[in-house]
């Protein structure tokens, strides 16, 4: 798969930002090198069809940190089949990690789940946020979900 044209130029679909050859994902966006067009960037207006599933576009994810714009520009390209890498923060700071990113309704299961459990329902939503809090927090900003899980 080349990004590059005649020129060696590449241009991303999502925002129109030039990338250079080797580029998997759009750093400005996060677009995936699979949608990327070849010629120079039309206001988009043509944007490549996305995952089966209704989500919005990677332009969504602007605001965030790179990290998570790349996580979330490879659940998206991929039809939400990967759902994100282990998140060391989300391990170690769990509930709260959860709330700084909005996902209020897991964060209180852990909490009250703890309470009634002695802590051992927070210790499982500790592993849960590390392994697929990527992309409990992508359905929070993508399609407004805000699920247990």
């Amino acid at each position: 798969m080349s990004t590059g044209t005649a020129l060696g130029t590449a241009f991303c679909t999502g925002c129109g930002v030039r990338l250079g050859p080797g580029h998997h994902f759009c750093g400005a966006c996060g677009t995936s090198v699979d949608t990327l067009s070849n010629a120079t960037p039309a206001n988009s207006a043509a944007v490549a069809p996305g995952p089966a599933r209704p989500v919005h576009s990677p332009a969504n994810f602007t605001g965030l940190s790179g990290y998570y714009r790349q996580e979330f520009a490879q659940i998206e390209s991929s039809g939400e089949r990967y759902q994100g890498k282990w998140n060391w923060a989300a391990f170690f700071f769990g509930a709260l990690w959860a709330l700084s990113k909005g996902l209020w309704v897991p964060a209180l299961v852990a909490f009250v789940g703890s309470i009634f459990t002695g802590g051992i329902v927070g210790l499982i939503y500790w592993v849960i946020f590390a392994a697929r809090g990527n992309y409990m927090y992508y359905r929070k900003i993508a399609r407004n979900e805000n699920s247990v899980y």
